[in-house]
């Protein structure tokens, strides 16, 4: 069905995708279930493009976020603090590219990415990245190891006036480096919509036709709480609540 449903969209390189960076931007998020999946791409094949990669549509990733031993990154959101970062490696399999980023959210709400290119998934013990890290994240290099790896395919589409992407993430995995835990939400999609800046988008329409409301959520977040029960998560309740109520795995303490 959502193959289907991609074969719809025209198509747009990865190489021109690559030109609308958007690495300084505002976000909105959106979870629904995978069964509305096939409705919105309908609902959004006219005014937008789908990116496709050696004629795939459908992109595996697989990220693995860092943090410190005592959880500093996640405990900054868990505590709601506006200005906050996440450190991550992330491999995009089909461009067979690794990535080493360190994502920065201000308190306007502002998201900043920077990366450079690595050599290998697995590992960041190379002067580059510890330079990188330690230049561009507020915790040092010596401090960070494997917390968290999210596992899922993603759907890339951009309006046809290049203004804004749009990443439709689905069969969402996680497994936890501390505690060898894994977990699954793959029948929960995950959309956001970037633009440089917040404004009217066609998405926005559909998504309000559709009922589906933004919900602020961290992939990095859920990931962690998914796979390690001794967490805090107070803040994330309603939140767990909320995605329990979509989902068919049941996500108890």
């Amino acid at each position: 069905m959502i193959e289907k449903a991609l074969d719809k969209f025209d198509t747009i390189s990865l190489k021109e995708v690559k030109l609308i960076r958007l690495m300084n931007r505002m976000d909105t998020k959106y979870m629904m279930h995978i069964d509305q999946l096939p409705e919105l791409l309908r609902l959004l094949e006219k005014d937008y493009v789908v990116q496709e990669i050696s004629g795939s549509k459908l992109c595996p990733y697989h990220t693995m976020y860092l943090d410190t031993d005592n959880f500093e990154m996640f405990l900054n959101h868990q505590n709601g603090r506006k200005q906050r970062e996440k450190i991550r490696i992330r491999a995009y399999i089909a461009s067979k590219q690794v990535y080493l980023e360190v994502k920065k959210k201000n308190n306007k709400g502002r998201t900043n990415k920077q990366r450079i290119r690595i050599p290998e998934y697995e590992t960041t013990q190379h002067n580059g990245a510890v330079h990188f890290i330690n230049t561009n994240a507020q915790i040092p290099y010596e401090a960070l190891s494997p917390h968290v790896e999210t596992m899922y395919e993603r759907i890339t589409l951009v309006d046809r006036q290049r203004t804004e992407r749009i990443t439709i993430d689905l069969n969402l995995r996680f497994r936890n480096y501390r505690t060898n835990k894994y977990s699954d939400i793959s029948d929960l999609t995950i959309i956001e919509l970037k633009q440089d800046k917040y404004a009217s988008s066609h998405i926005r329409s559909v998504m309000s036709q559709l009922h589906i409301s933004p919900m602020q959520i961290s992939k990095y977040c859920m990931g962690s709480i998914y796979t390690n029960p001794m967490l805090k998560y107070n803040r994330y309740k309603l939140k767990m609540m909320r995605i329990n109520k979509l989902s068919n795995y049941k996500y108890i303490r």
